[in-house]
C-alpha cells in the first residue's frame, strides 16, 4: 500500500493494482498494469506483483515490480526476473521499464528521475 504524494489517494495490491481514494471511494483497478499477457513473452512467464507501488512525485504515474521466470535459462541467478513497470494512474497506460543499474537498486535512489 503507498499513499499518493498530496494523500488524496491509496495505490494498493491486492489480486491486481487498485487505486482508490483516500476516503475509501472510487476503487479502480488498473486493468492494463494488471494483465498477465503483457509480462508473459521471449520465454518469460509472469508470476505475479514483486513489493508495494511506488507513486511519482507529481502523482501522476506509479512504478511496481513484476516477478517473471523463464526456465529455459540455464543459471539460478536468470531464473526469476524483476520487470520494472510504469502505469499512467489517469489512463491506465502501461509500459516495462529497463532496470536500473545495480548500484542504484542497492541505494535506492534513481538520480534520473526516470521513474
Amino acid at each position: 500500500m503507498a499513499w499518493s504524494p498530496d494523500g488524496s489517494r491509496i495505490a494498493l495490491i491486492s489480486d491486481g493494482l487498485y487505486v482508490v481514494d483516500a476516503d475509501g471511494s472510487h476503487l479502480r483497478e488498473l486493468k492494463q498494469a494488471n494483465d498477465p499477457a503483457l509480462y508473459t513473452r521471449d520465454g518469460w512467464t509472469d508470476v505475479g506483483f514483486q513489493g508495494p507501488p511506488s507513486w511519482s512525485r507529481d502523482g501522476r504515474f506509479l512504478v511496481f515490480g513484476r516477478l517473471r521466470s523463464n526456465k529455459n535459462l540455464m543459471t539460478p541467478s536468470s531464473v526469476f526476473h524483476n520487470q520494472p513497470t510504469r502505469v499512467t494512474v489517469s489512463t491506465d497506460e502501461t509500459q516495462l521499464l529497463d532496470p536500473p543499474p545495480a548500484e542504484k537498486i542497492w541505494s535506492g535512489i534513481r538520480s534520473d528521475s526516470a521513474w
